[in-house]
């Protein structure tokens, strides 16, 4: 007796595909409810969209504005603008996206978005242009 084992059959599996308009539109609403629901949570958004600038201001103008370091070496005033747009943009990008992925993720609602009729990579488009 020899057995023979056969392949399963997935032709009725196959995803149909979209029209690029649909896929489009739910990037872009996925977005949007990611934008509503960060609006709704203003503890995490607020600090890091409007704390950079009074900080810059105190330490980058108030503080070096009038030192002699700075008005010998005028790269130093570049210097510390740059660093100042680095943490205003990690800022946001570390708790906003981060922190929101792992509470998320703790209530299992990343199952959830499994389960939703989506494009696989709108959630993670949708938190970055959040």
């Amino acid at each position: 007796m020899s057995a023979t084992i056969s392949q399963p059959s997935f032709a009725g599996l196959t995803r149909p595909s979209m029209p690029l308009g649909r896929v489009l539109r739910a990037y872009l609403s996925e977005a949007r409810y990611q934008f509503v629901q960060a609006l709704r949570a203003p503890a995490f958004a607020l600090p890091f969209l409007l704390l950079p600038v009074p900080l810059y201001l105190f330490f980058g103008v108030v503080m070096a504005g009038g030192s002699p370091e700075v008005q010998a070496n005028p790269v130093l005033a570049n210097y510390v603008f740059s660093g100042w747009c680095c943490m205003a943009v990690m800022g946001p990008a570390i708790f906003g996206i981060g922190i929101g992925i792992a509470m998320e993720r703790d209530a299992n609602l990343l199952k959830l978005k499994r389960a939703l009729p989506l494009p696989p990579g709108s959630y993670l488009v949708a938190k970055m242009l959040m």
